[in-house]
């Protein structure tokens, strides 16, 4: 027979070759490629052992804005050694990253934007206390 089967043809013809469930097999890890558990499957401790970041960002600590940490790479998968993050700071982390202790929260990169600013020196006399009357708002820092 060519050509398309009717759909109605084709379920039936379906339904016919069911037999029901498989009887389960217990195979090895290696020839198990292709087939279905039969039973829940539960892992004996917690995988990752640790806390991982689930998307690449910026690991962060403490409300924002947060000041980013420069040079390096970031946090990576499999870094060891963390520095740990302080409060109102982020660095780049990759997906599945340890994330750094102190770290309160994953900020995906979709959601976070970096604006820079220039570095400037303080103004001649801005922001110093004065010392009484006739204080002109001028003086030295």
């Amino acid at each position: 027979r060519h050509g398309a089967m009717p759909w109605s043809e084709a379920r039936a013809t379906a339904a016919r070759a069911v037999r029901g469930p498989l009887a389960p097999e217990v195979r090895q890890l290696p020839d198990a490629l292709g087939t279905v558990l039969a039973e829940p499957l539960t892992a004996l401790t917690d995988l990752p052992s640790f806390d991982s970041s689930a998307m690449d960002g910026w690991a962060v600590s403490g409300p924002g804005p947060w000041r980013i940490a420069t040079g390096g790479h970031g946090v990576l998968a499999g870094d060891d050694g963390l520095v740990p993050l302080e409060d109102g700071h982020a660095v780049r982390i990759a997906t599945g990253a340890r994330v750094p202790p102190g770290t309160t929260g994953v900020l995906r990169s979709e959601y976070g934007e970096i604006r820079r600013r220039p570095a400037r020196g303080p103004e001649d006399g801005g922001h110093t206390g004065g010392n009484g009357a006739g204080n002109t708002g001028t003086g030295s820092t």
